[in-house]
């Protein structure tokens, strides 16, 4: 993906697009250490691993928080492993009023366990 800047961003969007984008932008980047990548499509949110995504379609605020495990939540439209310890969640949200409070304690829980990252550990076969 190729980097972009905030206006390439936002410029085609309509103003309660940008401004759905713009909380989920202020709200990740008011967790912590967090770094943001931009293209021209979307934001993610990362440490060492991406723990959020947001972006814009057809109006609507989607975002992707990866968590350790599953949850369940009325704006939730699809939940799928990452890797064999991280799961994906795609939220779709038509109203700023829909990122509520526990979207953004997930979120935080994403930053706080993902987004560190993990220490890969070496498998080793023992022969006993």
């Amino acid at each position: 993906m190729t980097a972009a800047s905030w206006e390439e961003l936002t410029k085609d969007l309509k103003p309660d697009a940008v401004e759905k984008l713009r909380a989920a932008r202020a709200f990740c980047l008011s967790i912590g250490e967090t770094r943001e990548s931009i293209t021209r499509t979307q934001i993610r949110f990362y440490l060492t691993r991406t723990y959020c995504e947001a972006f814009i379609i057809s109006g609507r605020l989607e975002l992707t928080v990866d968590l350790l495990h599953s949850v369940k939540h009325p704006r939730l439209i699809a939940v799928f492993p990452t890797t064999s310890q991280v799961i994906t969640h795609r939220f779709s949200l038509p109203e700023l009023a829909d990122f509520d409070d526990q979207i953004k304690a997930w979120i935080v829980e994403g930053y706080e366990t993902v987004g560190p990252g993990f220490r890969k550990t070496k498998k080793t076969n023992l022969i006993r």
